[in-house]
């Protein structure tokens, strides 16, 4: 039974049940400090578990909590990843993450209306920090990895652009009057969503 909690208290779930599906423990665990980094009801869950540890705690006690309470945190992740499994369940939870914590170009900018420079240039960095953070986590992934999806991903994070094109041999035979020959290149591999380069020579 789920709870209405970022801590799932599903009995029966181990992280073995979470292996078998092709998530690692390494997985599991950078999944979950990526949670508590970019997820704001996971972060509001881990700064009131706070409340929980005497005040008299030395440093060790407090550091030992914290890791009994990461490690039942780690352990809902673990049981939120059984929603994921099959063959294509690790491309199914890299497209669910991208939609809430990536948002595409477009969205990015109408969300951005509104927020002063730097608000709104600390909220991409934050985005741009997300994708390259996802795509380190599936890269832990030893089954299952989603390549050509984590491919992409990269790709979006550079979102290089084309200044100039250079012709090393122009070539001949150009009719009188047509003017320079026009330069087209591969769909980005970044995705639709991603302005395809293009220029005259």
């Amino acid at each position: 039974q789920y709870e209405k909690s970022p801590v799932n208290k599903r009995s029966g779930i181990t992280v073995f049940d979470a292996e078998k599906t092709g998530y690692n423990v390494r997985f599991v665990t950078y999944l979950s400090r990526f949670l508590l980094c970019f997820d704001a009801d996971c972060q509001r869950w881990w700064y009131s578990r706070a409340a929980d540890i005497p005040r008299t705690s030395t440093a060790d006690q407090v550091n030992q909590q914290r890791m009994r309470q990461f490690g039942g945190f780690a352990a809902s992740v673990e049981v939120g990843l059984q929603e994921y499994r099959g063959p294509d369940g690790p491309k199914r939870l890299m497209n669910s993450l991208l939609k809430r914590y990536c948002p595409d170009p477009d969205t990015q900018q109408k969300m951005a209306e509104g927020l002063s420079e730097s608000d709104a240039a600390r909220f991409q960095r934050e985005v741009k920090e997300a994708r390259r953070q996802i795509a380190l986590l599936f890269g832990l992934m030893e089954t299952n990895q989603p390549v050509e999806d984590i491919t992409k991903l990269l790709a979006a994070i550079d979102n290089g652009s084309i200044d100039r094109v250079e012709i090393v041999s122009p070539g001949s035979g150009y009719a009188p009057g047509y003017g320079s020959p026009l330069v087209t290149f591969p769909p980005p591999e970044a995705g639709e969503e991603f302005t395809t380069a293009k220029g005259r020579a």
